[in-house]
């Protein structure tokens, strides 16, 4: 240093010399290689040691499987609430002779469920240094913001539908995990849960199930059960465990596979059924998702508006109106709990 200063133009010369003279034994001993490095006397920054990946790694959301295998209905974009018609008949023809003036009578029951539908909304501040900060490390904040709405969308989706929607403790629309009119309910008793239990008494404890629902249903095709969802540790239980040491089961693998195969339906995951059933258990589900039973009321999907403007800050708004999970036919759902 002279004169108080960092540097002068004598000091800098020193330290250039001095990092051309070790120059030689860095190459060797640090397997450095740079042309530029060279030509500017050996000198460079630490960030240019620094190598900044451009792609950015978004975290996976896998605890979201409910658009998977439900309908979604966009119908009533505008609406306070929806309402769901269903009909059903009673009565029979009579048997006449032309002696006698008996006459059957037939009618028809109409019922309707009507649900309220929801205004979600959000939006995320950010500034114009925010931005060209983000330009400049070559991040998409614009793309990031839009990503983040997304996910609290799909996530809010996936809650609403299997657990309703509720307003200071007012359950205004169920969901699939606190449906009140299942056809069908099963409770395991706590040495037969999917823990404990054999392969073949895991598949014998949902198809139980499912037989009982398909006699309710007179074998009708449209609520035979073809989804099957589990807590994540039975999902587990079920992928692991193997189908041995009887005839018909030669052929497969795991449990998860067996029933899959033996009852023709899916099966999906979900953390939401955990303490779900009764004295607080773990629920599993069984269904039809034929739009004509289960499907879910979006009447207006995420909706972003345009980008709001003031002085040097930006903002930006999404909403979305959901009314949830409409069940048209309690026969075509139903619970086993103690899983």
């Amino acid at each position: 240093m002279k004169n108080g200063k960092i540097y002068d133009g004598e000091s800098l010369a020193l330290m250039s010399a001095s990092f051309k003279d070790s120059y030689a034994d860095m190459c060797v001993k640090k397997n450095i290689v740079d042309s530029n490095t060279i030509s500017s006397g050996g000198m460079y920054l630490e960030q240019q040691l620094k190598e900044v990946l451009p792609e950015v790694l978004s975290e996976i959301y896998p605890e979201m499987p409910l658009l998977r295998f439900l309908n979604v209905d966009n119908s009533g974009a505008l609406s306070q609430s929806i309402i769901q018609r269903a009909q059903s008949f009673e009565g029979r023809h009579s048997s006449k002779h032309e002696s006698s003036n008996t006459t059957g009578t037939i009618s028809v029951n109409r019922t309707a469920r009507e649900q309220i539908v929801m205004e979600y909304e959000a939006s995320s501040d950010y500034s114009q240094t925010d931005l060209q900060r983000a330009i400049l490390l070559n991040e998409g904040l614009d793309s990031a913001i839009i990503e983040g709405h997304n996910l609290s969308y799909m996530k809010l989706i996936d809650e609403i539908g299997f657990n309703g929607i509720s307003i200071q403790g007012e359950t205004l629309t169920e969901g699939l995990t606190n449906y009140s009119n299942v056809i069908a309910s099963l409770n395991i008793d706590a040495s037969q849960t999917f823990e404990n239990a054999t392969g073949i008494q895991m598949y014998k404890t949902i198809a139980r199930l499912y037989n009982l629902m398909v006699g309710q249903a007179k074998g009708s095709a449209e609520l035979v059960p073809n989804v099957l969802i589990l807590p994540p540790q039975q999902f587990s239980d079920m992928s692991t465990a193997l189908m041995t040491g009887t005839s018909p089961v030669t052929a497969y693998t795991t449990v998860k596979e067996f029933v899959e195969t033996k009852l023709n339906v899916t099966i999906y995951s979900s953390a939401r059924l955990i303490g779900a059933g009764d004295g607080s258990t773990d629920r599993a589900i069984l269904l039809n998702n034929d739009r004509r039973n289960i499907r879910f009321h979006l009447p207006e999907p995420l909706n972003f508006a345009p980008v709001f403007i003031s002085g040097f800050k930006y903002m930006l708004a999404s909403k979305f109106r959901a009314a949830g999970v409409g069940i048209n036919r309690s026969n075509a759902i139903g619970y086993i709990d103690g899983v």
